[in-house]
């Protein structure tokens, strides 16, 4: 993953990424004072209280107790003198820069060696006394460099000064304290393997809050006590994946919250609970269609909130452009195409100010299509009414149908399975790995529940859609007795439901079907034993339709055997029976056909 991340960094256009051991806070950290470092050695001190704040790429060292301070800009509790030992740290880390060989440009280093006067002999807390900036306030120095006013952290040779200086600290060690070296196990390299991360990694997009390290032993690399090794990394390699991923989960069309995990009422995007999809190709960035295709499978990102819109899903011929992505394959004589790139999903949660990985994943984009449209091809279903092709559910809708009562409630948030099932359900649809168990049981008591409710208004029938678009994932075959007893208990209760038109005038919405749709599809010879002879002798001979059918599912019944108890799997197969022909039951009445009007005998009514 690692190496996946560098290799893509590498693709990206120059100025994508903050430069090396630098992060972009969010704009409530923008610079707040700006101390400008005249020719002469004066200090003019400028404040920032609105939208007019510099927001600039700044000096990172995932601090946590023990380490440095930041090289020039920095916060002001550490930019100006106090009761702990930060200042200090912040005017040796000036120092460090001075006495190293990257500060070339004479402008540069004549305004760092001021800056170094300044903090010492206590101008720099005098210029900043009438501003009184706050604690965690940043505060940045400029100079004018080629006639131009200039941050001196946006300065190469800063830049390439502070990567040193974090080399220098953030250096895994023997026991003895020497450094240690090893192979990278990203680049390669023999050299000097990292201890952790200089850079923190952002989680929550809308706030581009930083999740650091709360110890000091956190992001280890080259250790050698088993309990604690992991993987040998080198501080370049390390600083560029993290930056790279920080620029994943801050850039729409590459990030997703699967499942947000609710505390109190409130989302917490800090449980590890919380399961957050990033995907990204290595090749040629400009597949325009790519998030609109990850987009359709997944659902929209869990943290928008707010109720899904009543609208019907896409279909296959909705989706053809899609599979269809410009430049997926090329020309004969064309060195690459963009299907042969790696596409690449990373899963990911926080916990505890560490970040879970998962699971990461690397295929082809053709071979991800080609998996999409298989999935596409099983799962999709017809929605009950509606004319037209089969549409497909996205996994959000699937997930949230089966886990939650349709008490008008989005979803149940707090059920503890939602984010593992989710991420099955991806890998599922992405790789081709079996489905969720934890989805099966959850969805197909959901199922039954909402074939006992009268309610068929549209978005009835999306969640009833959403529920079979689930239960298609452990189907085996559509031709199985458990399918046809499904069938055969639809016909059933269409012929009862024309049997009281004929004889009432209406037919009840409390059917035989949805009276015992749970047992039947546990134990379909039990019930399905009774109801045969009970429609052959009370609706048979009121029905005007439908009596066709009944003769051809039960002689194909009688030869297929009905079974006298099914598995959860087979359950699955019964309801979708029962689902697909109560579609087809549907298609096939005649919108103009007249309800029977004609009063019912004395015998018709006994």
């Amino acid at each position: 993953m690692i190496r996946d991340l560098v290799t893509l960094a590498a693709r990206l256009p120059d100025g994508t990424l903050p430069p090396p051991g630098y992060y972009l806070f969010s704009e409530k950290d923008s610079v707040r004072v700006e101390v400008h470092l005249h020719r002469d050695g004066r200090l003019s001190v400028r404040a920032h209280t609105g939208t007019d704040a510099p927001h600039l790429p700044l000096p990172e060292n995932g601090r946590t107790s023990g380490n440095n301070a930041r090289l020039i800009a920095d916060r002001a509790k550490v930019v100006r003198p106090g009761p702990h030992a930060l200042h200090a740290d912040y005017r040796a880390q000036l120092q460090r820069a001075l006495d190293g060989p990257h500060l070339q440009d004479p402008e540069v280093r004549r305004a760092v060696t001021d800056l170094l006067a300044a903090a010492q002999d206590g101008r720099l807390d005098a210029a900043l006394t009438p501003v009184n900036p706050g604690e965690r306030d940043w505060v940045s120095f400029t100079t004018t460099l080629g006639g131009v006013r200039q941050h001196l952290v946006t300065h190469p040779d800063v830049q390439r000064a502070w990567m040193t200086l974090l080399g220098e600290d953030l250096s895994a060690t023997t026991p003895g304290g020497a450094v240690r070296h090893g192979e990278c196990a990203s680049c390669g390299q023999w050299t000097a393997l990292a201890k952790r991360s200089a850079v923190k990694i952002a989680l929550n997009p809308a706030e581009l809050a930083p999740l650091t390290s709360r110890n000091q032993s956190a992001f280890l690399s080259g250790e050698t006590d088993p309990d604690r090794a992991s993987i040998a990394l080198c501080l370049p390699c390390t600083d560029t994946a993290t930056r790279t991923l920080n620029w994943l989960l801050r850039t729409a069309p590459h990030h997703q919250y699967l499942h947000v995990a609710h505390r109190g009422g409130q989302g917490d995007t800090g449980s590890s609970r919380t399961l957050r999809a990033v995907s990204w190709l290595t090749g040629a960035q400009g597949a325009a269609d790519l998030p609109d295709l990850l987009a359709f499978i997944t659902g929209p990102d869990d943290q928008q909130g707010g109720a899904p819109p009543v609208a019907l899903p896409p279909s296959a011929a909705d989706l053809q452009r899609l599979w269809d992505i410009p430049g997926r394959r090329a020309a004969p004589d064309a060195v690459s195409s963009l299907g042969a790139q790696d596409f690449h999903l990373l899963l990911l949660s926080p916990i505890k100010g560490h970040i879970i990985v998962r699971s990461h994943h690397t295929l082809t984009l053709d071979a991800l299509v080609d998996a999409l449209r298989a999935y596409q091809d099983r799962v999709a279903q017809p929605v009950l009414g509606e004319p037209g092709p089969p549409r497909l559910a996205s996994q959000r809708d699937m997930v949230d149908a089966a886990l939650r009562q349709r008490t008008g409630a989005r979803v149940s948030r707090e059920d503890p399975h939602a984010g593992l099932i989710r991420a099955g359900l991806l890998r599922h649809a992405y790789l081709g790995s079996p489905p969720p168990q934890g989805l099966l049981l959850p969805a197909l008591h959901a199922f039954h529940a909402a074939l006992r409710d009268p309610d068929r208004g549209l978005r009835a029938r999306l969640h009833l859609h959403a529920l079979a678009c689930a239960l298609t994932l452990y189907r085996s075959d559509m031709d199985t007795a458990a399918t046809t007893a499904g069938r055969l208990l639809a016909v059933i209760e269409r012929l009862q439901q024309d049997s009281q038109r004929r004889q009432y005038g209406r037919a009840s919405d409390h059917t035989v079907a949805t009276r015992t749709i749970t047992a039947a599809a546990a134990r379909p010879s039990h019930v399905l034993g009774q109801l045969i002879p009970l429609a052959t002798r009370a609706y048979l001979p009121r029905a005007r339709h439908h009596q066709g059918r009944f003769a051809e599912l039960s002689d194909a019944l009688l030869t297929l055997g009905l079974p006298e108890r099914l598995t959860p799997h087979q359950q699955a197969e019964f309801s979708l029976g029962y689902y697909a022909e109560l579609h087809a039951l549907n298609a096939r009445r005649s919108p103009t056909s007249p309800a029977p009007t004609e009063p019912a005998t004395q015998e018709e009514s006994a």
